[in-house]
């Protein structure tokens, strides 16, 4: 899957941060996948805004390996965000990707 450095601050920024043995070995490995290491980092040059937000530098989307069960819990972690009204305008790239649809509430 084809990831640009928002879908990556995203999907890391809606994972959920607890779950079951599998859950989070799966969370642990799919972070350390999606991380941003000091190399790439410098590369991006990211700042923090004043008024909040991040900027970086534009660089290529890069290939990830998604798994099922991966995108499933990405997919429960915008749920969560959708329940708790905590979704923004940032989050719909990554909603559009993962074919989320909301839930009946």
């Amino acid at each position: 899957m084809l990831l640009g450095v928002a879908h990556r601050l995203a999907i890391l920024n809606a994972l959920p941060r607890e779950g079951d043995l599998l859950t989070i070995r799966l969370l642990h490995d799919l972070k350390m996948r999606l991380a941003f290491g000091a190399e790439e980092s410098e590369l991006l040059d990211f700042k923090v805004n004043p008024g909040g937000g991040v900027q970086w530098k534009d660089q290529p989307e890069r290939e990830f390996e998604i798994g099922k069960k991966e995108a499933d819990i990405i997919r429960k972690g915008i749920a969560e965000l959708d329940r708790g009204h905590k979704l923004t305008e940032d989050y719909l790239p990554l909603v559009e990707l993962f074919g989320y649809e909301g839930e009946d509430k």
